[in-house]
Parts: structure tokens; C-alpha cells; sequence
């Protein structure tokens, strides 16, 4: 799954070459600012066909808190 997050992570900043491991924080570690979080859900989304609220995102704090997410609503499928 990290390789999955890090690809969108690259294709959302537009640098391929980010490493990108667990325990990065999306704002300070990868910089991301509210509208590449926007998109990087969006990616997400459609890359393991869930839905995240609005509401759930504000929880994404690490890369961690995205893949934990990710796995508890795709064993809700």
C-alpha cells in the first residue's frame, strides 16, 4: 500500500522523486498544503474505491493515519 500512496503522493506534488515512508507528516514533512490534501483524497479515492469524508480528513495527520484508514474501509467492502 505505501508504494500505491506514494505514487499519488508524487503525481500530486508533480516530483517524482519523493520517498515517502510511514511516519512523514502530510503539512511538514511533504508539504502539503490544503488544496494537494484535497487532491491527494481524491486520488485516493479513486485509486481504492472509497469514499472519505470531509469529516475524516481533518484525522490525517500522517501517512500511517491515511493507510490505516484506507485498510478499515476496504475490509468494510
Amino acid at each position: 500500500m505505501i508504494e500505491r500512496l506514494q505514487k499519488i503522493i508524487r503525481e500530486t506534488k508533480g516530483d517524482d522523486k519523493i520517498i515517502v515512508t510511514p511516519d512523514m507528516v502530510l503539512l511538514s514533512d511533504l508539504k502539503l498544503d490544503s488544496f494537494d490534501i484535497a487532491q491527494l483524497v481524491s486520488e485516493v479515492e479513486r485509486e481504492f474505491k472509497i469514499r472519505v469524508s470531509d469529516r475524516d480528513i481533518l484525522c490525517f495527520k500522517t501517512v500511517k493515519d491515511m493507510m490505516a484508514y484506507i485498510e478499515s474501509k476496504m475490509k468494510q467492502k
